[in-house]
C-alpha cells in the first residue's frame, strides 16, 4: 500500500457507500459518482468504522488513490484512516441516485470540484 499512496495521485470523489449484509466486518461496496449521477466505477472493502460513521445516509467525499482498473486507496477527507478497495461488477441493482434528497449528489460534485481546484491552486501558486 506504500507504493500506491506514495506513487499515484489522489482525487476527490463524492461516494455513496453501501454496506454489504452477511459479512463478518463491515465490508462495503463504494460507488463513484459522475457528475451525471451515474456510478463511474464500484469498488468493494473493509470500511474502518469512522469512515463509516463519517457518512451521511451512505453519501460523502472520499479521497481515491490509484488506477481505477485495480485495487485503490481509499481515505476519508482528512486523509485518516486509509483501506483497500477491490474492484466490483456495477449490478443491476446499484441505484443512480440512492433515494437521497434531491441537490445531495450535486452538492457532492460541487464540492468535490471545489476541493479539487482548491488543491490544484495551492500546489501552482
Amino acid at each position: 500500500m506504500r507504493d500506491l499512496v506514495t506513487q499515484a495521485p489522489w482525487q476527490v470523489w463524492p461516494c455513496q457507500v453501501e454496506e454489504i449484509e452477511g459479512t463478518f466486518f463491515r465490508r462495503c461496496r463504494i460507488l463513484l459518482l459522475a457528475p451525471d449521477r451515474q456510478v463511474a466505477r464500484a469498488f468493494e472493502g473493509d470500511i474502518p468504522e469512522d469512515a463509516w460513521r463519517a457518512m451521511t445516509d451512505g453519501l460523502g467525499l472520499l479521497l481515491i488513490c490509484g488506477d481505477l482498473r485495480f485495487t485503490i486507496a481509499v481515505a476519508t477527507k482528512t486523509g485518516k484512516p486509509v483501506w483497500l478497495a477491490e474492484p466490483a461488477p456495477v449490478w443491476d441493482g446499484a441505484s443512480s441516485n440512492g433515494g437521497e434528497q434531491p441537490g445531495i449528489v450535486e452538492d457532492l460534485i460541487r464540492q468535490a470540484m471545489r476541493d479539487a481546484m482548491g488543491g490544484w491552486l495551492n500546489d501552482n501558486l
